[in-house]
């Protein structure tokens, strides 16, 4: 979505409701998997070269989505589960150009944008579900796990 939104113009502050609407806008004459039809397509792509390539797909965030990766061959939806309080504190660490407010209820309102709304029921399909409240590097650690375990 981040580079959509370059593509249209503006670099400098892209702040996430913003994003919200450009992926809502798309949905509206292209449907909800758009996105994950361009990802797929690019996933395509660098197979073409390295066909055992694992790649990590973040975000996913409906079930169009979902539906457009499963024809992806060897896709695995692996969920990622952490409290509100350590989403909270990572959204302040990171916090975007544009993005000011970085109240509990600011992330609130991100958490409730019409892309956002679905991920509770992406989590409820079947999956590994990693729990993401450690460092990067422990998540990394954790993924590495999974695949290892899939693969083997």
């Amino acid at each position: 979505i981040r580079e959509i939104a370059r593509e249209q113009g503006d670099t400098s502050v892209v702040p996430t409701e913003v994003l919200s609407w450009l992926f809502e806008a798309r949905a509206a004459h292209a449907g909800y998997g758009w996105i994950a039809r361009l990802v797929s397509e690019r996933v395509q792509r660098m197979r073409e070269t390295d066909p055992q390539r694992l790649v990590v797909i973040t975000g996913v965030r409906n079930h169009d989505e979902v539906t457009v990766y499963r024809e992806l061959p060897g896709f695995q939806l692996v969920k990622l589960e952490t409290s509100f309080k350590i989403r909270y504190q990572r959204w302040c660490q990171r916090r975007r150009p544009g993005e000011q407010d970085t109240s509990h209820e600011a992330l609130l309102v991100i958490e409730h944008l019409p892309g956002n709304v679905n991920v509770g029921e992406i989590m409820d399909l079947p999956g590994p579900t990693i729990h993401n409240v450690g460092t990067k590097e422990d998540f990394y650690a954790a993924l590495d796990a999974l695949v290892n375990r899939l693969h083997d």
